[in-house]
């Protein structure tokens, strides 16, 4: 059971690492700025929570398949899965550039 944890645990743990290296790279740029970036990150746990979750449920199905000979039935769910993620994919995508249009124009990337 521990060998299981460990790889959970460490990308857990680098994936946090890799906020806290964002808030050091921000730090100068004041308050705001550190917020910003406190709030992306929760929205990047957000979506790789469910992500993962989906993920589990997905592996699990395809080798039940596979393991019962069903192939046929595991290639639908892989695809069924892969047609999941382009639709997310393109959801967020579509926010994003929505969200985008309301920002204040002296944040903008140019």
């Amino acid at each position: 059971m521990f060998a299981l944890a460990v790889p959970v645990v460490l990308s857990s743990f680098l994936q946090r690492f890799v906020g806290i290296v964002d808030i050091f790279l921000v730090g100068g740029l004041g308050a705001s700025s550190i917020a910003a970036v406190g709030i992306a990150q929760v929205m990047v746990f957000v979506v790789m929570s469910l992500s993962w979750g989906v993920n589990v449920g997905v592996t699990v199905l395809v080798s039940q398949f596979w393991g019962a000979g069903r192939k046929d039935d595991a290639g639908r769910a892989a695809y069924q899965a892969l047609l999941l993620a382009a639709f997310v994919f393109v959801v967020i995508n579509l926010l994003v550039d929505l969200l985008y249009s309301y920002l204040d124009p002296r944040i903008r990337f140019q």
